[in-house]
């Protein structure tokens, strides 16, 4: 498929017959085994496995494909909604090491309970820990703010929103390669969510 091509990876043999819609950088193929109709993947040309190993002219022709595909969709199956995702590495599920990205149409009651989406990856962590959607004020609290005994949902939302009103409010004047601006909020990436032994608790 690319000059890159691994002999073993099926993503770099596919035969044409497969591929529903391509481009220079990437195509898309019909998933082998649909978690629902419709489920496509779109698979970068080149033999890497880590999406973030992808260029940006190659993340552009993933993204493009990935709507052009959603069109059509549209158009043949109707879906009311759409998952997309990306397994990167063997503890996120990735069984096939070359970089694919999952367009999953959704249909009304094709699952007991949608809510939460992809956060149900990790079972039992797909609904919020609030009564209702979480509001934008407490979204950065909502995976480590929980509910402790004897206190109501609405007193613990309420602690969430006054810890976030008073979080420092600085940012850093520097701005990576990437352009990428960082908040100088108190803590890092780790610490604003709930560390791997905090979910494995619950």
């Amino acid at each position: 498929m690319s000059e890159s091509a691994d002999l073993e990876c099926p993503f770099c043999r596919l035969p044409p017959e497969r591929i529903l819609a391509e481009n220079r950088l990437a195509v898309a193929i019909p998933d082998c085994y649909p978690v629902t109709p419709g489920h496509t993947l779109i698979i970068a040309r080149r033999h890497v496995s880590d999406f973030f190993e992808l260029d940006a002219d190659e993340v552009l022709a993933v993204w493009k494909l990935l709507t052009a595909v959603r069109r059509r969709l549209d158009a043949e199956l109707r879906p009311e909604g759409y998952n997309v995702g990306v397994n990167v590495g063997t503890a996120a599920g990735q069984t096939i090491p070359h970089v694919h990205v999952h367009l999953i149409p959704r249909y009304s009651a094709d699952v007991a309970e949608p809510i939460g989406g992809v956060r149900n990856v990790i079972p039992g962590r797909g609904k919020y820990p609030f009564a209702g959607l979480p509001g934008p004020d407490c979204l950065a609290f909502v995976g480590r703010v929980s509910v402790p005994a004897g206190r109501s949902e609405s007193h613990d939302r309420e602690s969430a929103r006054e810890a976030f009103r008073s979080r420092p409010a600085a940012f850093d004047a520097s701005v990576d390669v990437t352009g990428v601006r960082w908040p100088a909020r108190a803590g890092n990436l780790v610490s604003a969510s709930a560390s791997p032994s905090e979910v494995a608790k619950n």
